[in-house]
């Protein structure tokens, strides 16, 4: 909801569900005004159901795989979410499982911070399925580095090398962002692709550590896996060192990478431009 700082929070939820109920008195809880936003339900739905404004056979040759009703109606959510904000204002999206990992205030200034740069269209808060061990593993894999830091705090924003389909439960979007995405009118990818946005031109930039977590009380209407993210074991000692060793190595090789992205390509970038 529009508030003093100019930017717009809602929620995707489902009406008169018991979701919905829970992250309104959840909301309440924490004193965030936010507006509620129902999405689309298409979960009774036969597959075989055809969408005016969503592309199976796009999705498929993206994905090699075929959606899922379910899928198709939270990307076609977070779209028309999107379409109906006001354009001349931010806007953050919150999923109606995400709950703050910090203060309303420290989340405020977060916020701030991020809307008085103008280096991201994007950011994204936090990950579906991670909690602090599943963050800090993510983070040996695919690293992150800070660009600018909240003052007399821990939080920074930055940037990833890459960047996975990782969940949609909170995200910041510019008004530029908010008009390139507007824009679209036929989709085919899953809500949280991110990489389809940065395809878009999209900068995209990270909180971390990050500030919110999937209350995973609250049954995926998805109907995806309902446990934090951990890496995979062996029985065998030997095999979980090479696992290890293969994560940091891999870590270690796009650390340097995306060091080098921000630090020429995106500066020869912005100097062509």
């Amino acid at each position: 909801m529009r508030g003093k700082n100019f930017y717009e929070i809602i929620y995707i939820t489902l009406k008169d569900s018991k979701r919905s109920i829970n992250y309104f008195n959840y909301l309440n809880s924490i004193n965030l005004i936010a507006k509620p936003f129902y999405g689309y339900d298409f979960r009774k739905l036969s597959p075989l159901t055809e969408f005016k404004n969503f592309s199976k056979k796009m999705f498929s040759k993206r994905y090699r795989r075929n959606p899922t009703c379910s899928e198709i109606g939270c990307s076609l959510s977070h779209l028309k979410a999107i379409k109906l904000s006001d354009s001349s204002e931010p806007l953050i999206i919150l999923e109606d499982d995400a709950l703050l990992k910090v203060k309303l205030k420290e989340f405020l200034k977060i916020v701030e911070l991020i809307k008085n740069t103008d280096r991201y269209e994007i950011v994204i808060f936090g990950f579906s399925k991670c909690d602090v061990i599943s963050d800090y593993e993510l983070n040996i894999v695919n690293p992150f580095l800070p660009l600018l830091r909240l003052k007399d705090s821990k939080y920074s924003i930055g940037e990833r090398l890459i960047h996975s389909t990782s969940g949609a439960l909170g995200y910041y979007l510019s008004p530029s962002a908010k008009r390139k995405i507007s824009s679209l009118e036929n989709i085919f990818h899953v809500a949280d692709d991110w990489n389809f946005y940065s395809n878009l031109g999209l900068k995209i930039g990270y909180v971390y550590p990050s500030i919110v977590i999937e209350d995973l009380d609250q049954k995926s209407t998805l109907n995806h896996n309902e446990k934090y993210f951990r890496p995979s074991k062996s029985n065998y000692k030997l095999i979980n060192n090479l696992f290890f060793y293969r994560r940091y190595l891999i870590g270690l090789i796009r650390k340097i990478l995306l060091i080098f992205k921000v630090n020429i390509l995106d500066k020869i970038k912005f100097i062509s431009v």
